[in-house]
């Protein structure tokens, strides 16, 4: 990327992400990791074009606030950039990846755990951080909640046994039904998409509004110079629209789109 403008069509804004969750949330709890905490690669095209503005592009992390319901765990604390490791993952990524498999301990207790570890490894440079607005406790581990089914006891009567083993598959087949990773892309897909089309659509609507006023700014051009400035400025806003030709694309990808997640929708729901 080399450009502000790049941000919109080369990555996703966490902003967008966590109104895609919040929508339909119903109670549910929303849970994002951020390992990805560094500084500003714009920085130094944004402070050459700021001039003496710069100071006021911070580095490092940038906090983000959350609604009821969510919490963020970042990698590193406000300020500061997340370090890679040595290993296969970064030093935050692998203390989580540990404390997810540890049953029996709620989402707070693993980010405590997650903390010490990463402090340990990193000699204290790095110190993750977290921002919750949740309303209860969560369990990675369905059986470690507290209200859970109970586990199995080996001497349970074997009708009582398999009713437990039957609810927990019901389970099992209603998160893997909830949690799509196909259908989860193509809403992600459709909503880009459609943001991608509205930034086209009103950056025609802004050229129409300037082939007009450039009409108007000339006037009735009599002689033949104002009447080849006028061609010349209207034709260079033309081309710029001509540019952007893929409305009809991105519309018959949205449509089809829709049509794919409406289906998946319908099969989940059977």
């Amino acid at each position: 990327m080399q450009t502000e403008r790049d941000l919109d069509f080369e990555a996703v804004s966490l902003d967008f992400i966590l109104r895609q969750m919040a929508l339909d949330r119903e109670g549910k709890t929303n849970i994002i990791f951020l390992d990805a905490c560094r500084d500003n690669p714009l920085a130094r095209n944004w402070a050459r074009s700021m001039g003496t503005r710069s100071a006021s592009i911070d580095s490092g992390l940038a906090q983000v606030q959350t609604g009821v319901g969510t919490f963020i765990a970042y990698s590193t604390q406000p300020g500061n950039v997340a370090l890679d490791g040595q290993g296969r993952n970064s030093p935050f990524t692998a203390a989580l990846l540990a404390g997810l498999r540890e049953p029996g301990r709620n989402l707070t207790a693993v980010m405590i755990e997650v903390c010490k570890q990463v402090l340990t490894t990193t000699h204290g440079k790095q110190v993750p951080w977290d921002h919750s607005a949740l309303t209860g406790e969560f369990y990675f581990h369905y059986a470690a909640a507290p209200g859970s089914l109970p586990r199995l006891s080996p001497n349970a009567p074997a009708t009582d046994t398999e009713a437990l083993q039957q609810r927990l598959q019901q389970l099992e087949a209603e998160l893997a039904r909830r949690t799509d990773p196909n259908r989860t892309r193509n809403l992600l897909r459709l909503e880009q998409l459609k943001e991608r089309l509205r930034q086209l659509e009103e950056a025609n609507r802004a050229d129409q509004q300037r082939i007009f006023d450039t009409y108007r700014k000339f006037g009735p051009a009599s002689d033949a110079a104002a009447r080849g400035a006028l061609n010349r400025e209207v034709g260079s806003i033309q081309l710029q629209m001509a540019g952007r030709g893929q409305q009809k694309r991105l519309r018959d990808e949205i449509a089809q789109l829709e049509v794919d997640t409406a289906a998946s929708s319908k099969d989940g729901g059977k």
